[in-house]
């Protein structure tokens, strides 16, 4: 929250909303955060508006009050973090994709946080800075535990997906396409969406990046068999991207996870 407002000399935009941006079950309505305006912006070049009141405290804060830099949607998962709601592992290490994707199948996400302030200015991360990358965290642990059947649905296409990383072909398909690898790596760390989607995003980019409908369709066949899942779950991912595709199929591919 003070990063973003020492990012625009025009933070402040008012406040926007009648109710808490959180549910009661994140934030009681009665909650109140240690931390105050007052306490916040101590010693500090920032100045108050005078609509604000300086024992104004954390959770009421983010919960009425807009700031420019600060996307909306981050703020319920930076109050339910707050809160201990969600279950995020806070490090100063910027996880590898496989490394993120074995922690959303244990129902977690990272927050990367460095404390190093010296780095900040110079050190990027994935092209963004210090604030931009801690932002699109916590967007990300939103877009995943705001919604729980839309996070099961998400572990189902993770763990199909955990399972072709024993497929050697994949390592030599890593190796050997660039597209491949950024969007392959994309799809298990950064692409929260919905099942459905993960999975004909993952089958779009084999097809697109081996350029050889014959042997993707060999290695999309070798996944499926890898995933160990019954024989309808097998069906319906055989046919994903294909006019054949079914809502019944959509159904069970959205309730992948049960087969686990």
């Amino acid at each position: 929250v003070g990063l973003s407002i020492l990012r625009r000399s025009d933070w402040y935009q008012g406040r926007v909303k009648s109710e808490r941006c959180q549910p009661p079950e994140m934030v009681p309505a009665s909650a109140k955060h240690p931390l105050t305006l007052a306490l916040l912006f101590q010693n500090t070049p920032i100045k108050l508006p005078r609509s604000l009141d300086p024992q104004t405290d954390l959770y009421e804060f983010i919960s009425f009050h807009k700031i420019k830099a600060l996307p909306e949607s981050a703020l319920p998962s930076l109050a339910a973090i707050a809160n201990l709601t969600y279950p995020v592992i806070i490090t100063a290490e910027v996880p590898t994709p496989v490394e993120l994707l074995t922690l959303q199948i244990s129902g977690q996400r990272i927050i990367s946080l460095n404390e190093n302030t010296d780095e900040w200015p110079t050190t990027l991360y994935s092209g963004r800075d210090f604030l931009g990358f801690l932002i699109h965290d916590l967007l990300h642990a939103e877009h995943f535990f705001a919604n729980p059947a839309h996070r099961d649905g998400q572990l189902g296409v993770y763990k199909f997906i955990q399972h072709t990383l024993t497929d050697p072909g994949l390592q030599t398909l890593m190796n050997s396409s660039e597209k491949f690898r950024e969007g392959f790596e994309y799809i298990i760390s950064d692409m929260n969406s919905h099942p459905l989607h993960l999975l004909q995003t993952l089958h779009s980019l084999l097809f697109s990046s081996l350029k050889n409908d014959a042997f993707a369709a060999a290695t999309w066949a070798r996944w499926i068999q890898l995933a160990g899942v019954k024989p309808e779950e097998q069906e319906a991912l055989s046919l994903v991207n294909t006019p054949a595709m079914q809502d019944n199929h959509a159904l069970r591919l959205s309730q992948l996870s049960l087969a686990y």
